[in-house]
């Protein structure tokens, strides 16, 4: 299906809200990047001529490990369980 067809089959101007059709593949990539797959996979169906091309684009989509941690203990600790972020006191071992 060609861009006009696309367009209309999808109702484009009405649900477009400004926003261009290639918007749709910079929220795929992302997506895919933060659900984990590989960037040699997200270059090949992005069609980019190499994993660099695709990294110095959404590199900065695809956190890390150690950011997930650090989430991870944030959310903890809003929670309310401490587990892990404090020293026990002195007291408590007695």
């Amino acid at each position: 299906m060609n861009g006009p067809n696309w367009k209309r089959a999808v109702g484009w101007s009405t649900h477009s809200r400004g926003r261009r059709e290639h918007d749709l593949r910079h929220t795929a990539a992302t997506l895919w990047l933060q659900a984990g797959i590989d960037i040699k996979t997200v270059q090949a169906w992005l069609g980019h001529s190499t994993a660099k091309l695709t990294l110095d684009t959404y590199s900065h989509w695809m956190g890390t490990d150690a950011d997930a941690a650090a989430l991870a203990r944030v959310n903890a600790a809003l929670a309310g369980d401490t587990s892990g972020t404090r020293t026990p006191s002195l007291t408590a071992a007695k």
